[in-house]
C-alpha cells in the first residue's frame, strides 16, 4: 500500500536504507522449489475464505469453570459471518480455587496457530496453553481434536506451526526452558510430524541464570523450503566470582532444530549494538517484538523488529540467498514507537500490490489507555514510514500529520503476568474427538449491549475519516492484538484489531476492509463477545489473534 504523500518537510524519519552486503544468513541459496512468502491459509472449513481464531487464557475466571476459550471465526465475502467455540478438553487439568487451572491447559488459548495437522490438504488449527497443545480439525459439528501433546516446559506464547524438520508434515515447535537448576537450559522443542518429540539446546553462558524468550515467529528466511525461526530471547547472567549481575537481550535465527547442533546466527546483542557502523546496530530490548512478511514484495521473506524503548523499527529483506546479517533499513528516533502490545505487531498486503504492510498495535496510548494502531505501508524499496497511519476508534490520521493533545483522565486497565507452570510427559490421540458443540451462524451489527462515558477529550485532531464509528473509552486497549488477513477473499487483506478492555473488559474486534488504495473509509465491521459465542461479562475479547 502506498496511499499519498504527506506533503510536510518535518523529519518523517532517520530512516537508513543501508542495503547491506547480500551474504546469506543460513549458507548458500535454497533449491529451485523454495517456498515464497504469500498470503497464509486459515481457511479451516474449506469453504474458500479464511477464517480469524480470537481466545482468551483466562477465560472465565469464576470457580468450577474451565479456564480459556477459543472462538473461530468463519470468514466470507461480506466479512466475518458466524463462528464455533472451542473449549479445552475435560481432562485437561483439575480446576483450582477462582476457576485457575493448575494443569498443562492453564492458559489454554494463548498460542494459536494454523497448519496441516494430517496431511489431508486442509488447514487445520493449533491451539496451546502452559504445555498443552490441541491440533484440532473442522467438522460440521465443530472442531475435533486430531492431536494432543503434553511438555514440560513449553512455552504456549512461542508456537510456531510449519515445516522445520526437512520431512513431511508438519511441526509445532516452542522454545523450552529449564531453570532453577545449577545448569539452566534453554533451547527449542516440539513435535515433528504430529509424533516425534526432539529439543535442541540453544547457544548458552558459563554466566547464564535463567534465559526467557520474549518473542518468537519462523518462516523460510534461507530459502531451502523449510521454515527457519527467529528469537528474542532476555538472558540474566551472573559472576559467581564477583557477584555482579547482569542482563542482555539477543536476536537469534536457529535453522534446522530437528538434527542439533542447530546452526544458530545472532543478528542483535549488547556485542553487535555496540558496533561503530551506526547502520549495523542492533540493540534488542526486553519490550522487542519480531514479526515476519514481505514488505517489498519480492516475494522473499523478511523479518521486522520493532523495540519500543529505543524508538527503533529494524527490517532485513530477504533475497534469493536469504537474509542478511546486518538490517536492509533502521528507522530510529521515532517517538511514535512506544509500547508496543506483547501480541501488537503483524504483517499483511492490505491493497493488494504484493508488499505486506506493518500493523503496531499501541494499546496504552491516546487518552488513558484507549489505544491506537500504526500501519507503515509497504512498497517495492521496502516499508514507507512516511505514508503511515494511525487508527483509532475516532477516526484515520497520517503518522506524521497533526498530532492531538491528550488528556489524561482514567487509570489504565492492567493486563494479567502469566507464570509458568511444568506439565506433564507428551501424548497423541491420533482419533478425532469432537470438542465443541457449533455456534449459530450471525450476522454481526456494530451496536454494543452496553457503551460507557465518552471520554473528556477526543482524539480527532487530523483526522481524514472515521470507519470504524466506536468512541475511545478509558482502558479499552485497542490495538492489544493485531492482526492482518484476508477474509473476504478479494486479495486485499482486512486489518483486525483487538480492543479486549472495551465496554468495562466485554472486549470487541474492529474489522477494517482491505481496498486497492489502502485501508477502506466505509463502515468496519464491530464484533461484541455474544457475536462470537462468549457471554462471560468479563470476555476480554480481542486479547489474542490469529496472525
Amino acid at each position: 500500500m502506498h496511499p499519498r504523500k504527506i506533503s510536510r518537510s518535518v523529519a518523517l524519519l532517520a530512516l537508513t536504507a543501508a542495503l547491506a552486503v547480500p551474504v546469506s544468513l543460513l549458507g548458500t541459496a535454497g533449491p529451485a522449489g523454495a517456498t515464497a512468502a504469500g498470503p497464509r491459509n486459515t481457511d479451516f472449513n474449506g469453504d474458500g475464505y479464511n477464517d480469524l481464531a480470537v481466545s482468551n487464557g483466562w477465560y472465565p475466571v469464576g470457580p468450577g469453570t474451565q479456564l480459556g476459550v477459543t472462538a473461530v471465526l468463519y470468514g466470507g465475502p461480506g466479512g466475518l459471518t458466524g463462528h464455533h467455540l472451542i473449549r479445552p478438553q475435560g481432562d485437561c487439568g483439575p480446576v483450582g480455587t477462582n476457576g485457575q487451572r493448575s494443569g498443562p491447559c492453564r492458559y489454554w488459548g494463548h498460542g494459536l496457530g494454523a497448519g496441516d495437522a494430517d496431511g489431508n490438504g486442509r488447514t487445520d488449527l493449533f491451539v496451546s496453553g502452559l504445555g498443552d497443545v490441541h491440533a484440532l480439525s473442522w467438522l460440521p459439528t465443530g472442531f475435533g481434536t486430531l492431536q494432543r501433546h503434553h511438555s514440560p516446559g513449553f512455552i504456549d506464547f512461542t508456537m510456531v506451526v510449519g515445516q522445520f524438520g526437512g520431512q513431511f508434515g508438519t511441526d509445532v515447535l516452542s522454545a523450552n526452558v529449564v531453570q532453577g537448576t545449577s545448569t539452566p537450559w534453554a533451547g527449542i522443542s516440539g513435535w515433528y510430524d504430529g509424533q516425534e518429540f526432539r529439543q535442541a539446546p540453544l547457544p548458552s553462558d558459563t554466566h547464564l541464570v535463567q534465559a526467557v524468550p520474549r518473542s518468537m515467529v519462523s518462516g523460510d528466511l534461507n530459502r531451502d523450503g523449510d521454515q527457519e525461526i527467529a528469537l528474542l530471547q532476555n538472558r540474566s547472567l551472573r559472576d559467581n566470582s564477583s557477584g555482579r549481575e547482569w542482563y542482555e537481550h539477543h536476536l537469534l535465527i536457529a535453522d534446522d532444530p530437528h538434527d542439533p547442533p542447530m546452526m544458530v546466527t545472532t543478528l542483535g546483542s549488547p556485542a553487535i549494538c555496540a558496533s561503530p557502523v551506526a547502520a549495523h546496530k542492533v540493540c534488542p530490548e526486553q519490550d522487542s517484538q519480531v514479526v515476519t512478511g514481505d514488505v517489498n514484495g519480492d516475494t522473499h521473506t523478511d523479518l521486522v523488529m520493532a523495540t519500543p524503548s529505543r524508538h527503533t523499527l529494524h527490517v532485513w529483506l530477504g533475497s534469493a540467498t536469504g537474509l542478511s546479517r546486518t538490517p536492509s533499513y533502521s528507522a530510529r528516533d521515532q517517538l511514535w514507537l512506544t509500547d508496543v502490545a506483547f501480541r501488537g505487531l503483524a504483517t499483511g498486503d492490505i491493497n493488494g500490490d504484493g508488499a505486506d504492510e506493518i500493523a503496531i498495535g499501541k494499546p496504552k496510548a491516546g487518552e488513558s489507555t484507549s489505544g491506537e494502531v500504526v500501519l507503515i505501508p509497504g512498497a517495492r524499496t521496502g516499508p514507507a514510514p512516511a505514508d503511515g497511519q494511525v487508527i483509532t476508534q475516532d477516526g484515520v490520521r497520517p503518522l506524521y500529520g497533526p498530532a492531538p493533545t491528550p488528556t489524561v483522565s482514567a487509570t489504565p486497565t492492567v493486563t494479567p503476568t502469566v507464570s509458568a507452570t511444568p506439565s506433564p510427559t507428551p501424548t497423541v490421540s491420533a482419533t478425532p474427538t469432537v470438542s465443541a458443540t457449533p455456534g449459530p451462524v450471525v450476522t454481526f451489527d456494530d451496536k454494543p449491549t452496553e457503551e460507557p462515558p465518552a471520554l473528556t477529550a477526543q482524539w480527532t485532531t487530523g483526522m481524514t475519516s472515521d470507519p470504524i464509528g466506536e468512541q475511545s473509552q478509558p482502558g479499552d486497549r485497542f490495538g492489544q492484538s493485531v492482526s492482518i488477513l484476508d477474509v473476504t477473499g478479494d486479495g486485499k487483506a482486512e486489518l483486525i484489531v483487538g480492543a479486549p478492555g472495551k465496554n468495562r473488559i466485554a472486549g470487541m474486534l474492529a474489522v477494517l476492509r482491505g481496498t486497492p488504495d489502502g485501508l477502506s473509509t466505509a463502515q468496519a465491521q464491530i464484533v461484541h463477545p455474544a457475536q462470537a459465542g462468549m457471554n462471560f461479562p468479563s470476555a476480554e475479547l480481542g486479547l489474542s489473534l490469529l496472525r
